[in-house]
């Protein structure tokens, strides 16, 4: 079978590269499989999982904040702001991380202070505390 050229890149490093059979990713319209021959896309990403199936049929699960995939003929490079291997999130510390943010947007809503960068910051942290959560629980079932 055919293989893709994948990398993973984060701002700090390359997360992963090697050839894989399937790339899966969070595409914004939902996820979206990857496979040699796909036709070339630039393509933003939410917050999820990506699912790399190695030659040797072994899986890659790891969680990515937002990004950024380029893709041509034989290549796949995803930039994503961060990547957690699944297994290293737990869904209690989820939930439990989930509850702080709810906590700050309170009491950043009661204050009135109105800091659009501050308050995008804490949604976007919010939604990425629901999109691990879906991640571990979708990975559980």
């Amino acid at each position: 079978m055919s293989t893709i050229s994948f990398t993973l890149s984060s701002p700090e490093e390359i997360v992963c590269h090697f050839e894989a059979r399937i790339v899966v990713v969070p595409a914004l319209e939902g996820d979206m499989g990857i496979m040699v021959g796909h036709a070339s896309i630039i393509a933003p990403l939410r917050s999820g999982i990506i699912v790399a199936r190695k030659r040797q049929g072994t899986a890659l699960k790891m969680f990515v904040e937002g990004g950024l995939l380029r893709l041509t003929s034989r290549r796949l490079f995803i930039f994503v702001e961060r990547a957690i291997p699944l297994a290293h999130i737990s869904l209690s510390m989820a939930k439990k991380r989930l509850k702080e943010i709810e906590k700050e947007i309170a009491v950043f809503e009661r204050k009135k202070s109105h800091l659009p960068l501050e308050y995008s910051r804490l949604q976007r942290n919010l939604a990425t505390a629901v999109a691990q959560i879906k991640a571990v629980e979708k990975s559980c079932s």
